[in-house]
């Protein structure tokens, strides 16, 4: 297969750090796309989603995930599965976006963008 999937009991097995780790070193510095899915979190820290999956992801996961993806050659980076109209109160609203937050704030940390020498870049 050209791709692997980690499923989050082989991440529960081997532990964050170490899959986090196999995953840098299988992508090396190929491009990538990033597709943030907001209902990996758990759902105490992030209920604005569709498909809330018990136990998912905690803050100090979301901040190490996003460590490590910003020192990938990350090409294009989205956030799926916010969504704010099936969660009864502002709070889990607000709670929801918030760790969406420490997500980007971990992944921009990191992040270095790597202009091929075919790109322009235009400064406004």
């Amino acid at each position: 297969h050209p791709f692997h999937v980690f499923p989050y009991s082989e991440i529960l097995k081997n532990g964050l750090s170490s899959t986090l780790l196999e995953i840098k070193n299988r992508i090396g510095g190929a491009p990538v796309h990033i597709s943030f899915d907001v209902d990996s979190m758990d759902p105490k820290i992030a209920p604005a989603t569709g498909v809330p999956v018990k136990d998912g992801f905690n803050i100090q996961d979301i901040v190490q995930i996003g460590h490590l993806l910003g020192t990938l050659n990350t090409v294009s980076l989205e956030i799926v599965e916010f969504n704010p109209k099936v969660e009864d109160s502002y709070a889990g609203v607000q709670a929801t976006a918030a760790a969406i937050l420490h997500f980007f704030r971990a992944f921009f940390r990191n992040y270095q963008p790597q202009i091929q020498e075919s790109e322009q870049v235009i400064n406004y």
